[in-house]
């Protein structure tokens, strides 16, 4: 009888084909595919898996996936729950669970059992649906304001303790004082003497005040109040801040200003401490028709609007009084004609008295009143702006000093050019 090895080698098994087989001591035939059919296949699945069996009928093994909060690890199912996946609770109720660890075991534990851990102190209660209120023992308060901290400010959150129909309550201190600052305040009327203020006398204590007790502290004061000195040592534009000043000039500068800039009522004295000239900008008029001030001179600048408009005006001390009115200026001339503006330049008075001021006059030729151009400070040069374009107009100029005014020089005729 040949060996297994001496057999030929079969190409392809199929289930039809034949094995010998030994069975109660007989030698028997059976097919590959009944000698299979007891056998279990090979079972390949994907970690992490389990194997079950939900399918319906016979069958093999199910592949089982692990779910949400549980973990597979060598074998080993536990629990892996995120609270992050859980659904959020917006109430409770005495019925409400929640979870817990007692010695490493989780467990549920009712909401109303946790009130039990709580025990009310002195005038304390908690009732049974857990509600805490406070009671006054033998109806008198158990704690004194002194005996707590003193605070050194207070913000609008801050709570002020306050009592409402016998109960205690607590109010934050910017509804305590309703919010209330001085800017959105009721406006004031017109001030009496008789209105009230706030004011802390000896300590921090807010007592009243009124205005008419106000004005005899001030004038008190003004005996030995000083006017501010400034020096000046660079060109400079006068402002407000020089408004009442003492400016003293300690070198050969020069000062200009603008009406529209310190307005009218500003005042100052101004002195020339350098050994050379101080110089005024071409619209400040001066008393004496200089346009500088002499070392060792003094000036006061004054600010003013009247009916002829606003002017700035220079008296200057030590200054010559003429004893006659000037006389009739000349020579009227325009330069730089444009569309809307022209220059012009004169001959001083031969005769009268010495100039302080010229006056500029123009009209729309052949039309009357005559219109103030504009005072100038002693120079014989001057500008006429905002005239209209392809105009003809009639140009003056006269002279005046502290005696008064001279005659108008012959009327120059100028036409403005086309736009």
């Amino acid at each position: 009888m040949p060996t297994i090895s001496q057999l030929p080698s079969a190409d392809t098994v199929s289930a039809a084909d034949v094995l010998p087989i030994s069975q109660g001591g007989l030698a028997h035939s059976v097919s590959v595919g009944v000698l299979l059919a007891q056998t279990q296949p090979a079972i390949i699945v994907a970690p992490p898996s389990l194997l079950g069996r939900f399918s319906m009928g016979p069958g093999g093994p199910d592949t089982i996936a692990i779910g949400d909060g549980l973990a597979l690890n060598s074998g080993t199912l536990s629990s892996s729950l995120d609270p992050a996946s859980l659904l959020t609770q917006t109430t409770l109720s005495p019925n409400d669970q929640i979870v817990v660890a007692n010695a490493g075991t989780v467990q549920l534990l009712a909401i109303d059992q946790v009130r039990g851990l709580f025990t009310a102190g002195a005038n304390i209660t908690i009732d049974g649906t857990g509600i805490v209120s406070a009671s006054a023992l033998d109806s008198e308060a158990t704690y004194s304001l002194t005996a707590l901290s003193t605070v050194g400010s207070l913000a609008s959150g801050d709570l002020v303790g306050v009592s409402q129909d016998g109960q205690d309550h607590t109010i934050s201190y910017g509804d305590l004082i309703d919010g209330l600052t001085i800017d959105s305040a009721q406006a004031a009327t017109t001030a009496a003497d008789s209105d009230t203020f706030w004011v802390a006398q000896s300590s921090n204590v807010m007592v009243r005040q009124d205005l008419g007790a106000l004005w005899p502290w001030i004038s008190g004061k003004l005996s030995s109040w000083m006017r501010p000195v400034i020096e000046l040592s660079a060109n400079t534009t006068l402002g407000t801040v020089h408004n009442n000043a003492i400016l003293v000039c300690s070198g050969p500068v020069c000062i200009s200003a603008a009406a529209a800039e310190i307005g009218s009522g500003f005042s100052c004295e101004l002195i020339n401490a350098s050994s050379e000239t101080v110089t005024f900008a071409g619209n400040i008029l001066t008393s004496n028709g200089s346009n500088g001030l002499a070392p060792c001179q003094c000036s006061i600048i004054q600010c003013v609007s009247y009916s002829g408009g606003t002017t700035i005006f220079a008296s200057i001390s030590a200054g010559n009084s003429a004893a006659t009115a000037p006389g009739q200026p000349s020579d009227l001339v325009a330069s730089s004609v444009t569309s809307a503006s022209m220059s012009l330049s004169w001959s001083a008075p031969t005769s009268g008295g010495d100039v302080s001021m010229y006056s500029v006059q123009y009209r729309v030729a052949g039309t009357t009143p005559w219109l103030i151009a504009g005072l100038s400070n002693g120079s014989q040069v001057f500008a006429i702006n905002a005239l209209q374009a392809s105009t003809s107009y009639n140009i003056t100029v006269s002279a005046t000093n502290n005696v008064g005014t001279g005659p108008l020089s012959p009327s120059l005729t100028v036409s403005t050019l086309a736009s």
